[in-house]
């Protein structure tokens, strides 16, 4: 027993390291020998049928410090019951990705030879799809995040994330395997393939673009505050093609939208900033987007952005994903349980609607960034660029913020379209399909910049997941088929 518990402790620290070497904070290098020696700890696990417990606390390891940042969870002051919500959160999720590795490496464990593999990447690749899929969307860092350390994030245009993950798994482990054998190394070939074919470009425009960053914590009582800051930014605003406003950013949360209950002074408040808001986009010829809550059914909320164009509301987007646990209003537990733990009073937008000002434009609003096959949509329905919007002023950690961040580079990447990113109390800036990317200062107010609007071909918004899910299924299928013969190409029988 204490030789078990002393392995699995020694497997868990090794995994640990690996896994805050893999975050996007950590210099290349590390990046690199992070992954070098996963995959090797892995294709030690799949080729070993024993040893279980140590290769689970690897895992267990890596997983808990990908996701440490969980543990900067913010909560509302004096919720007794939510002090240590994140890290509980962090140790959870890291558990289910453990034994979700387990499970996949001793499903494949009576497989031989390339089956092995087929069946571990075809498994696993719709283990992280299914995953995404889960509470709130949050993927938890698929194995294609590697990917940013070499420098190939233009694979994404042509596969998405889980594309990615399914060729790196298998650029990754047959030469673990065989390496003597050529064909061992015909996925890192697929890589460098994809990643020297040209794309071509098409420029439309450059535009001039506002962010409006903040520190503004929504639990706080700094409406007022807010309100007046936000009037001497409009002041000084000028030139600009596009304003754009962060998620719920606008104080006392309604933008031309009154439900019951607003004092009179709520009111006039209100009314002051939307009618200094109106106006900028009238004489000004710019286009503001604000992000906002809207009163839904039944007592329900919508987190929308709403457009401003010639002095003029044309159009709402309402965000589709909800993060779970403070947007979804788990209407199946008792009003008591959903008191206690401060759950959301949130309903989802339906589907991905595009907004038409001076240029036509996708909006994401906060986790929505996690689905890159919803993003696809914005290439398809011709939009000019995409507006991300954002609220990270749940997490003071570094590591989440740049993980946050890149979400948008990826959906950039694959749809061809570049991003506006505003975010309150995290990072604001551009990225671009080409991988070129900026953000700017922590400091409030409004960030200006200009980017070019510029279209690069894409496969991903056609192929979508579904192209590399059902490859996925069809490895499981060739590895499962039979599996009680010997694998005929890696030990061809002899007459």
């Amino acid at each position: 027993m204490k030789d078990l518990i002393s392995l699995f402790f020694l497997h868990f620290v090794l995994g640990g390291i690996l896994g805050w070497f893999s975050t996007e904070t950590q210099p290349f290098i590390l990046g690199i020998i992070a992954l070098l020696v996963f995959f090797y700890i892995l294709s030690l696990s799949l080729a070993s049928e024993k040893k279980t417990m140590g290769f689970f606390g690897f895992f267990w390891g890596f997983s808990f410090f990908q996701n440490f940042w969980m543990k900067d969870l913010k909560v509302p002051l004096g919720s007794l019951y939510l002090d240590a919500f994140g890290l509980v959160l962090a140790l959870f999720f890291s558990l289910w990705i453990a034994i979700q590795f387990i499970l996949a490496i001793r499903a494949t464990s009576s497989l031989e030879g390339e089956k092995k593999i087929f069946g571990f990447v075809g498994l696993w690749v719709l283990i992280e799809y299914h995953r995404s899929w889960f509470l709130c969307g949050y993927n938890f860092y698929t194995l294609s995040s590697f990917l940013e350390k070499l420098g190939v994030d233009k694979l994404f245009a042509f596969t998405g994330s889980f594309g990615a993950t399914f060729v790196l798994l298998l650029a990754a482990l047959p030469p673990f395997f065989f390496p003597k054998k050529r064909g061992s190394y015909l996925g890192m070939f697929v890589i460098v393939f994809i990643t020297s074919i040209p794309q071509f470009k098409k420029e439309v425009a450059q535009i001039k673009v506002g962010v409006v960053r903040t520190q503004r914590d929504p639990w706080a009582n700094n409406d007022k505050i807010y309100q007046d800051r936000y009037l001497d930014w409009l002041q000084s605003v000028k030139g600009l093609d596009v304003l754009v406003f962060s998620e719920t950013s606008f104080p006392g949360k309604y933008f031309f939208c009154y439900p019951e209950g607003l004092t009179m002074s709520e009111l006039l408040a209100c009314y002051k900033l939307e009618a200094a808001i109106v106006n900028l986009s009238f004489e000004k010829n710019i286009d503001v987007i604000v992000g906002h809550i809207y009163p839904g059914t039944d007592g329900k909320f919508l987190n929308v952005a709403s457009l401003v164009h010639r002095g003029e509301i044309v159009g709402r987007y309402e965000k589709m994903r909800l993060m779970s646990v403070m947007e979804n209003s788990w209407d199946f537990l008792p009003d008591s349980i959903k008191s206690l733990f401060d759950t959301g009073n949130f309903i989802p937008g339906d589907k991905k609607k595009l907004l038409k000002g001076k240029y036509l434009y996708g909006v994401n609003i906060c986790y929505d960034d996690y689905f890159g096959a919803d993003s696809s949509a914005f290439s398809k329905k011709g939009a000019d660029l995409i507006v991300s919007m954002h609220n990270d002023i749940w997490i003071e950690n570094d590591c989440f913020k740049y993980n946050h961040f890149r979400q948008s580079l990826l959906r950039s990447i694959e749809t061809g379209l570049p991003t506006v990113r505003s975010c309150n109390g995290g990072l604001c800036g551009y990225t671009l399909p080409n991988g070129d990317y900026s953000f700017f200062s922590p400091d409030e107010g409004v960030i200006v910049f200009e980017i070019p609007i510029f279209k690069n071909l894409t496969i991903y918004p056609y192929l979508q997941d579904r192209f590399f899910l059902l490859l996925a299924f069809g490895a499981l299928i060739v590895a499962f088929r039979n599996r009680d013969q010997k694998n005929c190409i890696m030990n061809p029988r002899r007459d």
